[in-house]
């Protein structure tokens, strides 16, 4: 089946499902949305254009159909369905064919997408999903045990966890965390992963470091006060304009755009590369 043939039904048409519903439009296939907001299907083609202009592709939506229920969707059209929207236990009967599709925010930059399995997935079919998303210009990683979390969010929720923690004791201040993560290890991580890098420095200063500073990592098993306290506030960043730091329309439209703008040039690093 050449690609022009190829369908995907997209549950939801929220910020997430927008990304995912560009990335396949620009990959070729025909797309149709399910959602129950009017709003929302009505808004569905500027924002898909959009995010088609941000991945360098032209603004055509034209393979774009919308429905407000699950019946009126082409059924047995739909070569692959990705969900994004509470979960619907009635749509998840053959558990075989089920799996995680784990995408990044904003879905339509970020080139890693995460294929995750459950002990009742089909290892033949998470391969098969994961060409499917390295077609469409992603790049798939297998994750083979449905831990919570996936890989990702693990991680980055151990970062988040110190960095944290560090600002609740003082250390040091929301921007200073920043600059750290960006402009030292962080910077480091665009040109390699943790793992490829400690081969490039030594596993013998990781494991000699880890002797000594690991014992004093937190361990919180919950969020610490500072964002305790913001989130009860109602400080939880651009959405309230105010989170660590105080936001406007028009600060808020800044970031925006630099943080696309920096995200695109990576992504052309990344091409240049060959890795996506």
């Amino acid at each position: 089946m050449s690609q022009s043939e190829q369908r995907a039904l997209v549950l939801g048409g929220g910020t997430m499902g927008v990304g995912i519903i560009a990335m396949f439009l620009g990959g070729g296939w025909k797309v149709d949305v399910v959602s129950r907001s009017a709003s929302t299907r009505d808004g569905l083609p500027a924002a898909t254009a959009r995010a088609l202009v941000a991945m360098g592709k032209p603004a055509d939506t034209s393979g774009l159909a919308t429905y407000a229920t699950l019946p009126e969707a082409p059924w047995p059209k739909i070569d692959l369905v990705v969900e994004t929207v509470t979960e619907d236990l009635a749509l998840k009967q053959t558990q075989g064919r089920m799996l995680g599709l784990h995408f990044f925010m904003p879905a339509h930059l970020i080139p890693l997408v995460e294929v995750v399995r459950s002990v009742h997935s089909d290892p033949g079919v998470a391969e098969k999903v994961g060409a499917i998303m390295a077609s469409l210009g992603k790049r798939p990683v297998q994750v083979k045990k449905d831990v919570i979390g996936f890989l990702g969010n693990r991680i980055q929720g151990a970062l988040m966890r110190e960095a944290l923690w560090l600002i609740e004791q003082g250390v040091a201040s929301p921007e200073d965390i920043d600059a750290t993560v960006r402009l030292s290890f962080g910077f480091r991580y665009a040109a390699a992963g943790p793992i490829i890098q400690k081969e490039h420095s030594g596993w013998d200063t990781t494991c000699a470091v880890a002797k000594i500073i690991w014992p004093d990592l937190t361990n919180a098993d919950g969020p610490p006060p500072v964002l305790q306290r913001n989130v009860d506030e109602g400080r939880i960043g651009f959405k309230t304009k105010g989170g660590f730091f105080p936001w406007d329309d028009e600060s808020i439209a800044k970031e925006r755009a630099r943080y696309e703008r920096a995200l695109r040039k990576c992504l052309e690093i990344f091409k240049e590369e060959g890795i996506v």
